[in-house]
C-alpha cells in the first residue's frame, strides 16, 4: 500500500515493529521526514515531523510506546534525533548530535543500553544512550580501513552489539564489522569481511543476529551482484551465499526474531527490478526457503527495509520499498507479512 501521495519525491525508507504489532514507517520526502503509524488494520497515518530544518536519511526503533528517530541535517552537519508518538507528535524538542560530516544513521537497542551509529570524515561514530537519544555519551570511534566510510548497520547481540559498514577507496570497496562490549566499548578488532574492485559504494549492510552467530549481507554494486556471509559465535565463516540470480541484483536489508533471518534484496527479474524476500536459519546461516517476490515491478532499484517482531499473534513482518521511473518522483510503499507462530 502507499503510504502518503502528494509528498514529492519520496527515499529513504525504513521500518519498525512494536511488540503489539503495529508498526511504523519514516522516510525522507523532498526535504523534510515523513512518519507514519501502520496499524493492525487499515490506512498508514502519516504525518509530517516538526523537525525545524529538513533532514534525510532517517532511522526509527520502537521503544515502549515512542518512536526514536535519527536523521542525518541537511544543514549545519550532525544529526537530528528525538522521540515521537505513534502519530508523529514529538515527546520533546529533540536535540542534535555531532557537527560536520554526519550519514546515514542507525540505532537499536541492546539489554542495558542504546546505541547510535553513523558515518563520519574520521570513521564510524558511536553514541551510547538509555532513555532520550538524545541524552548520553560519546565512545571510541571505529577507525577507517581505507580512505571512505559508507554506510553502518548497528544491532545488538546478548553480550552486546555488532556493528558492520562498507568503506571505499580508489578501486576498491569492502564490508567491515566490529563487535562492541554492552556499554558499547570496542570488544576486539576491526575485521574484514570482504572486499570486490569498486569505484564507489555506499549501501547499508545487512545484519542480522541470532543464537547462533552473526549474518550480514552487502552488495557488490558494479558487478551487479548480493551476497550474504554467516559467521557462528567464534568469528568462523560458515555459509556464503551469493543471493543473486542469474541477472543484476541490487542492496540488501535484513531483520531477525527468534532464529530465522528475514533478508529482502532488488532483484531483477525477466527485465524488472522486483523485491525479493528469503529466509535464513540464524543457527548456521543456511537457507530455510527460496526467494519470493513482495513486489512484482518497483521501476527501479527499491531500496527495500524490512522488520519483524514477535507479539502474542505470533511473527509480524513489514517491507518498504521505492516506486517510479526514473524520470517522476518515487513513492514508498510497505506490505505487511505474517510469518507464524
Amino acid at each position: 500500500m502507499r503510504v502518503r501521495d502528494g509528498e514529492g519525491d519520496q527515499h529513504h525508507a525504513t521500518v519498525a515493529l512494536g511488540a503489539d504489532g503495529r508498526g511504523a514507517v519514516t522516510f525522507a520526502a523532498e526535504q523534510w521526514t515523513v512518519l507514519a503509524d501502520l496499524p493492525l488494520q487499515g490506512p498508514p497515518a502519516p504525518a509530517s515531523l516538526p523537525f525545524s530544518r529538513p533532514a534525510h536519511h532517517p532511522q526509527v526503533v520502537w521503544r515502549g510506546d515512542q518512536l526514536l528517530l535519527a536523521a542525518t541535517a541537511l544543514d549545519g552537519g550532525g544529526l537530528f534525533v528525538g522521540r515521537f508518538t505513534r502519530s508523529g507528535e514529538p515527546v520533546d524538542a529533540g536535540a542534535r548530535l555531532g557537527e560536520g560530516l554526519a550519514m546515514h544513521p542507525d540505532l537499536t537497542l541492546g539489554a542495558a543500553h542504546g546505541l547510535l551509529t553513523w558515518a563520519a570524515e574520521d570513521g564510524i561514530r558511536v553514541w551510547r544512550f538509555d532513555d532520550d537519544p538524545a541524552v548520553g555519551e560519546a565512545l571510541p570511534v571505529l577507525p577507517l580501513r581505507w580512505a571512505g566510510a559508507g554506510t553502518p548497520s548497528v544491532r545488538p547481540r546478548d553480550d552486546g552489539f555488532l556493528v558492520a559498514w562498507t568503506e571505499r577507496d580508489l578501486g576498491v570497496a569492502g564490508v567491515l564489522a566490529a563487535t562492541l562490549d554492552g556499554d558499547g566499548s570496542p570488544a576486539g578488532p576491526t575485521g574484514l569481511l570482504a572486499s570486490w574492485p569498486e569505484e564507489e559504494d555506499d549501501a547499508r549492510p545487512a545484519v542480522a543476529v541470532g543464537p547462533g552467530g552473526e549474518l550480514v549481507a552487502w552488495r557488490r554494486f558494479s558487478q551487479g551482484e548480493a551476497w550474504l556471509q554467516f559467521r557462528d559465535r567464534g568469528g568462523d565463516v560458515t555459509s556464503e551465499v551469493a543471493l543473486h540470480e542469474d541477472a543484476p541484483a541490487g542492496r540488501p536489508a535484513a531483520d531477525g526474531v527468534d532464529d530465522t533471518a528475514f533478508v529482502v534484496w532488488e532483484q531483477q527479474r525477466e527485465g524488472r527490478w522486483t523485491v525479493v524476500l528469503q529466509r535464513f536459519d540464524l543457527r548456521d546461516g543456511t537457507p530455510l526457503d527460496s526467494a519470493v517476490e513482495v513486489a512484482a515491478d518497483t521501476g527501479l532499484p527499491g531500496r527495500p527495509a524490512v522488520a519483524v517482531a514477535r507479539s502474542g499473534l505470533g511473527v509480524r513482518g513489514l517491507v518498504s520499498w521505492e516506486v517510479g521511473d526514473g524520470v517522476g518522483p518515487r513513492a514508498v510503499l510497505v506490505r505487511r507479512f505474517y510469518a507464524g507462530q
